[in-house]
Order: structure tokens, then C-alpha cells, then sequence
């Protein structure tokens, strides 16, 4: 968190009492060594929690993220209860207890400890969960997603998801919210929230099932609620929810009513088809079109979306067929398999439009191709359930 946190435009402060120098840079040995500060990042054992949110309080710190557990997550309900009464006291904002710590674009302020690398964006991403977080703080790096916040929100003692929604809506580089839930607290002020929202609101929800209820209570503390009930408020206030956590990240940038697939082999194509039609319509090829992929198609092509270019397609034949329906699906993806003819890095240069998506199913054959959409920032899969994801 230290190493992360100097990267930022921000003052920062180190406190602890066993050190001296901390990446070349002082440690106070304690809080009453401090300049004003607004924000603190409370990491120590919790039974001295309570007590430095109080010093720091009387100091004039106004803004707490908790990263310590051993809160109500473990039955220590009682400690919770009084980081609440501390916020009202002082008139304070505390995130967390038990969570990974928040981001700001804007400050390229880094208050966690997540391994990953974070680029900017414009998605506002809460996560109940910290270890959910990071997994998709990692996915979004792969595919340089980036985030204008990220809150990890943990037990939510004080600062809980309405607040964190209404907080959003205020920041102007956020274009699009995403959560992660396990258990909801204050409900009806939530949905007041996603009611009263000008941004889109993506939902993932955890604990459908009994265990999994049980499994988030002991997790975080809050419980999981019935989970349809949830979902028909949340979407008739506006929420949209998500059958997969990775499409928290990917459903704002990649919408799509009608979906097209380009692909060298037929299996792959038809599993892609059901995929997808989970959550878009796959493009029905009018006449007109047909007749013109069969003018640069062999005759032995699938004559239906999917459109089976045939395994020993080039990268001229991938080119052709996807000049012809360019201007017809909302997304076209374009599945690459190893085949004798297949030049991937050849094929991946010519998909030089957004609504292109690569998806490369292998690994040896393609190194370069990989290297060279990487260098690019372009977004790619090698899987077929990753790339339906993002729809």
C-alpha cells in the first residue's frame, strides 16, 4: 500500500512505530507527530483500531479506509458498532472495515494493495469483496481496461453502496458503475440510489444459493438476501445485471444487439453461437450478402453466420469476408485456429476496427500474434466463454 500510495500527487504520511525510513522516506513513530491530514489508511491490528480512528479524528481527519480485519466478518460485531458511532460523533467517512482500499484516476491515487497495474478509464468499479477485486483489477489490466474509482467497500461500517453510488454520479470522469455484491445493507436506500442515478449501473450478485449466502455472511458479515427479489427491485430501479464478473469490467465499452463470428473451423464457431446467444442475436445473412461472400469465398463456406472461412484461410480470405459484413453486426468476432495456412500475425493486423475481437485458441502458434495485439492495446481472447463475456 506504502509503494502504491507514493506514486500519487498526494502528501504522503507514513506512521509506524518500529521504523525510520520507509522507501527512503520518513516514518513517524506516532499520530502525534502529524501534520493535518484529510485522509488516513488504517492497516494495524484491530484492537487498536478503534483508538487511532479517534486520535485521528481529534486531529481533524475526516475520511477513513479500514483495511484491518476482524470485524463483524468474525462475530466482533461490537467493535463495528462503535467505528459507526465514531463516524456520527465526528462527522466522519469510513470505507471498510476488512477491505482492499480505493483508487482515483483523477489524484492517480492508489490506496490499495493489489498487485495488479491500474490504467485510467472511465468505469467506477465497488467491490464487496477484495479478493473479487483484485481478480478483476487483474483481468482489466490484461486487456488495459481502466477505471476512473475503484472502491472496495469490505464490511461497510459507515460508507455502504448507496453512498458509494451517489458519490459516483458526482465525479465527472465516471461514465459507467460496476458492483460486485454479496449481502445488501440499507436496501431501500440503495435503490433510491440506482433510481436516482444519470449512469448506467452494471450488477454482479453472489449468494444465490444457501451456501453461498452462508458463504458471503461469514466473508464480509452481510447478509445475502433473497436474491430474485433483489434482482427484479434493482432492475425496475434501472440496474442491469450480469451473468459473469468479467462483464462488469467489459459490457460498457462492447454493447451488442446482433453479433457476427468470422471463423477458420466449425466447431469453434458453433459453441461460440450458443455462447453468445445468451445475450445478443447472432446476425441472419441476407441474400444480397451471401451471394457476395461467395464471390470471394470457397464454395465450401458454411453460407451462414457463422461464416466458415474454411481452414486454410489467409489472412486476404479473412480480409475479404469481413470487408462484405463489416457494416452488419454491432461486434464481429474472429476466431483464429492453428491451421498449416494460418498466418495469425498476418490475420490479427488487418483487425484494425474496435468492433473487431480476436479470439486466438491456441498458444505456440500464436506467440506473435499476442505480442503484437498486446503492444497494440487491443483486446483479445483465447477463449471462447471469456470472449462471450464481454456482451
Amino acid at each position: 500500500m506504502a509503494k502504491n500510495a507514493l506514486n500519487s500527487k498526494a502528501n504522503i504520511y507514513f506512521v509506524n512505530p518500529h521504523l525510520n525510513t520507509l522507501f527512503d522516506k520518513r516514518v513517524y513513530k506516532s499520530i502525534d507527530e502529524l501534520p493535518p491530514i484529510d485522509t488516513s489508511v488504517i492497516a494495524i491490528p484491530t484492537k487498536f483500531v478503534l483508538d487511532t480512528v479517534e486520535k485521528m479524528a481529534c486531529k481533524g481527519c475526516k475520511n477513513f479506509i479500514i483495511i484491518s480485519a476482524g470485524f463483524k466478518e468474525i462475530g466482533n460485531i461490537e467493535a463495528e458498532k462503535k467505528l459507526k458511532e465514531l463516524a456520527i460523533k465526528y462527522d466522519l467517512n469510513i470505507v471498510g472495515p476488512n477491505c482492499l482500499g480505493i483508487y482515483n484516476a483523477d489524484k492517480e491515487l492508489n490506496l490499495t494493495f493489489a498487485k495488479s497495474s491500474i490504467y485510467k478509464g472511465d468505469i467506477g468499479l465497488i467491490s464487496q469483496s477484495g479478493a473479487v477485486l483484485t481478480a478483476i483489477m487483474d483481468k482489466a489490466a490484461q486487456n488495459k481496461i481502466g477505471f476512473s474509482h475503484i472502491i472496495s467497500m469490505g464490511n461497510m461500517a459507515d460508507f455502504n453502496f448507496a453512498n458509494a453510488i451517489n458519490e459516483l454520479n458526482n465525479q465527472e470522469n465516471c461514465k459507467t458503475i460496476s458492483i460486485y455484491a454479496e449481502g445488501i445493507q440499507y436496501g431501500k436506500e440503495f435503490l433510491k440510489a440506482i433510481r436516482n442515478s444519470k449512469k448506467e449501473i452494471l450488477i454482479f450478485k453472489a449468494g444465490k444459493s444457501k451456501a453461498a449466502k452462508k458463504a458471503a455472511f461469514s466473508h464480509t458479515g452481510n447478509l445475502a438476501g433473497d436474491f430474485e427479489m433483489f434482482k427484479i427491485l434493482s432492475e425496475n430501479a434501472g440496474a442491469v445485471f450480469k451473468n459473469s464478473i468479467e462483464s462488469l469490467i467489459y459490457s460498457p465499452e462492447y454493447k451488442a444487439k446482433e453479433v457476427i463470428i468470422v471463423t477458420n473451423a466449425g466447431g469453434p464457431g458453433t459453441i461460440l453461437t450458443d455462447l453468445v446467444s445468451q445475450y445478443a442475436k447472432i446476425k441472419e445473412l441476407d441474400k444480397k450478402t451471401i451471394e457476395k461472400l461467395n464471390k470471394v469465398l470457397p464454395p465450401t463456406w458454411s453460407h451462414n453466420n457463422p461464416i466458415d472461412v474454411i481452414g486454410d484461410a489467409t489472412d486476404e480470405r479473412y480480409k475479404a469476408a469481413l470487408e462484405t459484413v463489416k457494416n452488419l453486426g454491432d461486434i464481429i468476432f474472429v476466431i483464429i485456429t492453428p491451421q498449416y495456412m494460418t498466418d495469425a500475425l498476418s490475420i490479427v493486423k488487418i483487425l484494425n476496427n474496435d468492433k473487431y475481437i480476436p479470439i486466438l485458441l491456441g498458444k505456440e502458434s500464436f506467440l506473435d500474434a499476442i505480442n503484437y495485439l498486446e503492444n497494440q492495446n487491443r483486446l483479445y481472447f483465447t477463449s471462447l466463454e471469456e470472449a462471450a463475456k464481454i456482451l
